[in-house]
């Protein structure tokens, strides 16, 4: 593929949820390590990091049909061997909502890996599936692109970039 070729898309939503930060937080990365992703990375107090794959896919498979095919064929655990990507979830309390009914506004994108959108997208409708189970979905928003985040934001792809970039010099 050309190196001039460039993603337009990032899959992400934004999502109001009934519940205190930290717990919806949990619930998130639980949902999403029982999708195949690694247990989540903290951030700061507010977002945690979620990596599916490996890193030495990039370079053991780097460019290969073999990879190309077993993304396709795979179950979800087993993919995980033959991809690489990352996710972002963050939390924010809602300004609207009391002490005594909390809400919490959920932002979780794909940040990293053409490859793993599909898991991220599916990760992010078993959450919806959750949070409406257990009767917390408020808003579950519609899908949009990380680009559209601030690019300083851990969720826009660069701004993921850019804070990895610091974390391994610091």
């Amino acid at each position: 593929m050309p190196s001039s070729v460039q993603l337009r898309y990032y899959p992400a939503r934004r999502i109001l949820v009934r519940g205190q930060p930290a717990e919806i937080l949990a619930t998130v990365a639980g949902v999403f390590v029982a999708r195949g992703f690694h247990p989540a990375t903290a951030i700061d107090e507010s977002t945690i990091e979620l990596e599916i794959g490996s890193a030495a896919r990039e370079f053991w498979l780097s460019g290969s049909i073999l990879a190309d095919a077993a993304r396709f064929l795979l179950p979800a655990r087993a993919r995980a061997l033959v991809v690489h990507g990352f996710a972002v979830a963050q939390v924010v309390p809602s300004e609207a909502a009391d002490a005594a009914h909390p809400e919490t506004w959920l932002t979780v994108s794909a940040v990293s890996g053409l490859e793993t959108h599909s898991d991220v997208v599916d990760a992010i409708d078993h959450c919806l599936t959750h949070f409406a189970g257990v009767g917390q979905l408020v808003d579950a928003g519609e899908p949009l692109s990380a680009l559209e985040f601030p690019a300083d934001s851990v969720c826009n792809p660069k701004g993921f970039r850019a804070w990895r970039r610091q974390r391994r010099r610091g």
